[in-house]
């Protein structure tokens, strides 16, 4: 569970196990797509298991104005 706070300017974010093993690492821009700079939408992965997630065709722009927490994206995701 993640509860602080990411920043709009790009950040680098791991995902670890309870040993501290990284599962996966990215690096986010906030120039990647013009509607995720600030508070409108957010970031939601294309292809959960593209080989590089730190770019922008692994990303796309979120449906909703203040991302989709807890809910399912209409536009498809890659498998």
């Amino acid at each position: 569970m993640f509860d602080g706070q990411l920043s709009n300017s790009g950040e680098k974010l791991r995902l670890a196990t309870a040993s501290g093993a990284t599962i996966v690492e990215v690096t986010y821009s906030d120039k990647w797509h013009k509607s995720t700079d600030g508070d409108e939408h957010s970031l939601v992965i294309v292809n959960p298991a593209a080989e590089r997630l730190s770019t922008r065709k692994a990303w796309r722009s979120s449906e909703r104005e203040g991302g989709s927490p807890g809910k399912t994206e209409t536009w498809p995701v890659l498998k």
